[in-house]
């Protein structure tokens, strides 16, 4: 998981629709979530029949949160899936010859490429205004 902050409140929704929109230009499905606590929670998903059997189902998901006590932006991004369970990633490599291997190093490639993606609209964002 990588964790990418900003010590000013920015607008979460306008971040959301960034990222939603960077999954969808690739390609990704996308699933966007609100928290009661005011989370907001975007999910990128590539799978199907084909990536099932190559043990190629991938998934990103983003959380951003605004926080206080220090008031910050907190934004985390990680993979879903293949990284939840090793033991089952070896039997996939046994299974898939590796192929499995070769699409995790991909996906990895593609989280940086998010991960930069993000650090840039969270510069770029203003912050803020606190309500009086």
């Amino acid at each position: 998981m990588t964790t990418i902050s900003r010590p000013v409140h920015i607008d979460r929704d306008v971040l959301a629709e960034a990222v939603r929109t960077w999954f969808a230009d690739r390609n990704f499905v996308t699933a966007v979530d609100r928290s009661v606590e005011g989370r907001v929670t975007v999910r990128g998903n590539k799978s199907g029949a084909a990536r099932t059997a190559l043990a190629a189902d991938r998934a990103l998901v983003v959380s951003i949160a605004n926080l206080s006590s220090p008031t910050r932006t907190v934004v985390e991004v990680r993979q879903g899936d293949w990284s939840k369970n090793i033991a089952a990633n070896v039997g996939w490599f046994v299974f898939t010859g590796g192929s499995n291997v070769l699409v995790s190093g991909w996906s990895l490639k593609i989280q940086k490429d998010l991960e930069r993606y993000i650090r840039q609209v969270v510069a770029e964002l203003p912050a803020l205004v606190p309500a009086p």
